[in-house]
């Protein structure tokens, strides 16, 4: 597999929620999309109590509306500036890729508490926050359809880039 960079080599300036480097590849004989969850950058914290927090990325692929996979990458601790490397992988027909669009959402994890007795010891569920997140896909705009175009026009290659959170 090929790289091609489009604005790799610099995370956008200016930005609160943070950066996400994406890389996407198109494979067209098996007509599957690749969704390589690089890093991500400065992510924004919701307060303090998420100082210590763990960070994963929610990659959704939608077809007409609705959402036909769902992925997930492995969390990862305690920094702004996590190191993912984990490929998503989704099956997309050909026919249909110019309709598919990739919501990839941020999100920060920290549990809530901990109750604990003498011989009991409960753990309250993690709460999720969304940090931000990107749309990618022939509907969108600026440098993310610059990104889904690079893809498009560089099959089996992939195509890296930084994305702005929301």
């Amino acid at each position: 597999m090929h790289i091609k960079s489009v604005g790799a080599h610099s995370p956008p300036v200016g930005v609160n929620n943070g950066q996400l480097l994406l890389g996407l590849c198109y494979l067209p004989t098996a007509e599957r999309m690749t969704v390589a969850v690089l890093k991500a950058n400065n992510l924004k914290l919701v307060n303090e109590t998420h100082n210590g927090a763990d960070f994963y990325v929610q990659a959704m692929a939608i077809y007409a509306g609705k959402i036909f996979e769902k992925r997930k990458t492995s969390r990862r601790s305690s920094s702004q500036f996590p190191v993912f490397n984990e490929m998503l992988m989704f099956d997309v027909p050909f026919s249909k890729l110019d309709h598919v669009v990739l919501l990839l959402a941020v999100f920060s994890t920290t549990p809530q508490a901990s109750l604990s007795s003498q011989e009991v010891q409960l753990k309250v569920p993690s709460k999720d926050t969304c940090i931000g997140k990107v749309v990618i896909g022939s509907t969108s705009r600026k440098h993310t359809l610059n990104h889904w175009n690079a893809m498009r026009s560089s099959p089996r290659r992939q195509v890296i880039q930084w994305h702005e959170l929301r």
